[in-house]
Order: C-alpha cells, then structure tokens, then sequence
C-alpha cells in the first residue's frame, strides 16, 4: 500500500515538474520574421499552429497586412517580457515552437490567439494542445470579418466592378398568357439587362432583404423596356418583385397593336442557381390593355448587386 502510494506521488511530482519547466518568462530580443523570434538568452521560437506571410514579401496583397504586423510587433512583442509555453515541436534544430504569453500586470494574453484573431496568419492543426479550439474560432472570426490575411486583396482576388457585373446576359422564351397551349404564339428570347438590385435598400442584411430595384431590359437590340418596384429577396436565393415602368416600342411597329412608350406591370419570381452565376427568372408582364404575357428566362450574372 505504501509502495503504491509512493509512486502516486512520484508522478505527480514529475507531472508537476514537466508543466513547470514547460512555461518559462522570456524576453524578445529581436524578431527574425512576423511569428519568428529571437529570445535573449538567444534561443529561437516560433509560434505554434500559425502560418503568417513573411515580413519580406513585398507583394500588392501582402503589403498592408506586413505593415499591420510589425507594428505589432513593435508595440507588443520585442523586448516585452512573455510567458512562454514549449512544445515538443520543432521546425529543425534550432528553433522551438512555442505558445507565447504577453505580460501584463493583473493578466496575460496570448500571442498566437491574437494573431490569428487579428487575422495574421493561417490556422495550423497540428500539433493539438489545449488552445485548439480556440485558435480555430479565432481564426474562423478573422475569416468572417475579412481581416488580415483574409481580406481580398491578400489572397489576389481583385474586388468585381459593381458597375460592370450589373450587366446580364438572358435567353429563354416567351409567350402570350392566354395562348400559351399554342406554341405559334411563343418565341425564343435573347437579350441583356442592367439590373440595380438595391437601389433603395429598406431592411436587411447579406442573405434576406427589401428594397427598390430597378432593371433596364433590350431583347433584340430593339425592344427595351425599363422598370422600377419593390423586391423581396430571402435566403440569398429566392427573390419576388413587383414593377411598374414602360416598354420603348421601336418605331416600326404596328400602332394599332402598340404605341412607342407603353406603360407596363411586371411580376418576378427567381431561384438563384447555387454557384450563384445565374437566375433562373419567371415573369409576368401586362403591357398596356394587352393580354399578358409569361417570360422564362435563366439570366447570366449576380443578381445582388
């Protein structure tokens, strides 16, 4: 019983021990680049579970969130006192990956959390501890607000013209409501719109909204029509609007079937494809005292603009 007993003892005094000599206070003499840094004592860390850009990469995209880095660097890590937690890791023989603490007075803060919170660099998984889970939702949160590393301009993606993506491009058919049994009566459809789909936005947010929208039509290049009205969108991919404007009748036309500025109703209901390249769109259109006409026509461009 005694012995059992002693050797209880004995693992917690080295359970104790490894935790002990695990976390030491260090200083920051210099660092090497953005998560590599040079202690005092001469020894070199690294911060574990985070990738950041290297502090020389002068590229466009990478510019601004290096500069954001060595200001921080500046302001809260070299030659501050740390707390520093060792892994078993190492990048080679020379350098440690590390957790580092930053020293205040009534409490610490974690330097890889803030890092990956403030969104400079990319979460690592390997190897777990018991912050994982908090850097991952660190790193999630930096993703959902676009900061850091995570902003467009760093992953070379150019922000799109809202201005040219208004522009679509649609084709489908046509046909008049009360004849639509005989196929005659129907006709394919090509054209292209300028569509402003917020306009006047009322309530809302990125996936569900009510606004004003307002679209220019031309089928042919010689028929158009413009129209204004209110629009529901739910879910990023269900809309319904309702519109008045006008048809611009070319001037050869029939005038006893239509006259060169005719007023129109307009009905939408449209499903956003899921790669959300195009809408597929259903209409209904009262042209006038005309009978109504049925519009179908999958439209190629992001509505949400």
């Amino acid at each position: 019983m005694s012995s059992l007993t002693g050797k209880k003892w004995a693992l917690l005094l080295i359970f104790l021990s490894v935790a002990l000599f695990s976390q030491e206070t260090v200083k920051v003499d210099e660092a090497l680049d953005s998560h590599r840094f040079r202690l005092k004592d001469g020894r070199i860390v690294q911060l574990v579970n985070v990738d950041a850009p290297l502090l020389a990469d002068t590229s466009r995209g990478s510019r601004s969130v290096t500069r954001e880095i060595k200001k921080y660097l500046k302001s809260e890590i070299t030659h501050y006192p740390h707390v520093m937690e060792s892994t078993s890791e190492q990048v080679d023989d020379s350098v440690t990956l590390v957790h580092l603490f930053r020293k205040y007075t009534l409490n610490e803060i974690n330097i890889n959390l803030e890092y990956l919170k403030r969104g400079y660099g990319f979460y690592r998984t390997e190897p777990k501890s018991d912050y994982s889970e908090a850097y991952f939702e660190a790193a999630q949160k930096a993703y959902r607000n676009k900061d850091g590393i995570w902003n467009s301009r760093f992953l070379g993606r150019r922000k799109p013209n809202p201005m040219a993506k208004r522009f679509r491009s649609m084709g489908g058919f046509f046909t008049r409501f009360d004849e639509y049994e005989d196929v005659r009566k129907s006709g394919p459809l090509l054209g292209f719109s300028y569509r402003i789909s917020k306009l006047i936005q009322f309530v809302g947010d990125r996936h569900n909204c009510i606004s004003i929208a307002a679209e220019y039509v031309n089928y042919y290049i010689l028929l158009s029509h413009i129209h204004i009205g209110p629009e529901v969108r739910l879910k990023r991919y269900f809309s319904f609007s309702g519109s008045y404007g006008a048809f611009l009748i070319p001037l050869f036309c029939d005038a006893n079937d239509f006259v060169p500025f005719e007023p129109a109703w307009q009905v939408n209901f449209g499903i956003l494809m899921p790669k959300r390249y195009a809408e597929l769109e259903f209409s209904l259109i009262y042209i006038g005292d005309h009978s109504p006409w049925i519009r179908c026509a999958l439209c190629f461009a992001n509505p949400y603009i």
